[in-house]
């Protein structure tokens, strides 16, 4: 869960991350280390991704297998959906409510949380770049709010 706080990755990217390279590898040649989608994103083009030194700190400097290996029953990588069905059991025990309907914490909300933390202090371009929409109307749909708040507070208007 950490790893999704630090990245905002999406749960099947973060469980797919290797040392080697791969569709979805991290490049340690790189300053800084960068984490690299080869065709695999929703578009189908390659994309080179910053992490923030958090997430190095949390997981070192590997150099083979999984970045974060969550080991199922056999000891093999968790699937997607059971690693999901666990974060949202977390989220519903401890009563984590994201909305007024009463809906408690996913998986996603996580990676929500990283992209509103990123909105509230970069330029809507960063952050659409670093939740990797491919349509800036989706990043500003769900995050423009923060950008006016942040403009109010400039304006001495807060």
């Amino acid at each position: 869960m950490r790893g999704l706080w630090l990245t905002g990755l999406r749960i099947d990217e973060l469980r797919s991350l290797t040392w080697e390279e791969s569709t979805c590898y991290v490049d340690l040649k790189s300053r800084p280390p960068m984490i690299v989608f080869l065709g695999g994103q929703k578009n189908n083009s390659d994309s080179y991704l910053p992490a923030p030194p958090e997430f190095w700190k949390l997981v070192g400097r590997g150099i083979e297998g999984y970045v974060c290996h969550v080991p199922g029953r056999r000891g093999q990588q968790m699937t997607t959906g059971r690693i999901c069905r666990a974060i949202s059991d977390i989220g519903e025990r401890a009563n984590v409510v994201v909305n007024k309907a009463g809906k408690t914490a996913t998986a996603h909300d996580l990676r929500r949380a990283y992209i509103t933390g990123i909105a509230a202090r970069a330029t809507m371009s960063q952050a659409q770049q670093l939740a990797r929409h491919a349509d800036p109307r989706t990043t500003a749909k769900h995050y423009i709010r923060h950008e006016a708040e942040d403009l109010a507070l400039k304006m001495g208007w807060a």
